[in-house]
């Protein structure tokens, strides 16, 4: 076997390889950004259901009690809590996502909307003589 010929067998193969896997990564990076939104999705709404369970779940106990939780939460994202509801706004992919979690107990949450970048937050949740408070930590 000569020397040329075993450099164009190997090109010919390292030639296929490459043909195959470019639209293989160029697939896996297109379908990487429709991930990252399911997961931003995937976030806003685990954190609006533990905020709204904690809130029940302080109103019902009452007197002075108080919850810390820990919730993760994608940029871009408003809060703000009306009455017995919890709205959580935020753009995916160009359009506009709403989700709503309904509570038992009115709420006051004026520094929920600091819930708008990207990270780790302590929101506290605490019973005010029949009123649960929202304070958001970083």
């Amino acid at each position: 076997m000569k020397k040329a010929q075993v450099s164009a067998e190997l090109l010919i193969i390292v030639g296929f390889i490459a043909l195959v896997m470019v639209p293989v990564l160029f697939s896996i990076y297109v379908r990487g950004g429709e991930y990252k939104d399911r997961i931003g999705v995937s976030q806003v709404n685990i954190a609006a259901g533990r905020i709204a369970q904690a809130v029940d779940s302080v109103g019902f106990l009452g007197g002075r009690a108080k919850i810390v939780l820990e919730v993760q939460m994608p940029k871009g994202v408003s809060a703000r809590a009306q009455g017995k509801e919890i709205l959580f706004s935020f753009e995916n992919s160009g359009q506009r996502n709403d989700i709503v979690k309904t509570t038992r107990f009115a709420m006051s949450a004026p520094d929920l909307d600091r819930l708008n970048a990207t990270g780790t937050y302590f929101v506290e949740v605490m019973n005010e003589d029949g009123i649960v408070s929202l304070d958001v930590r970083e």
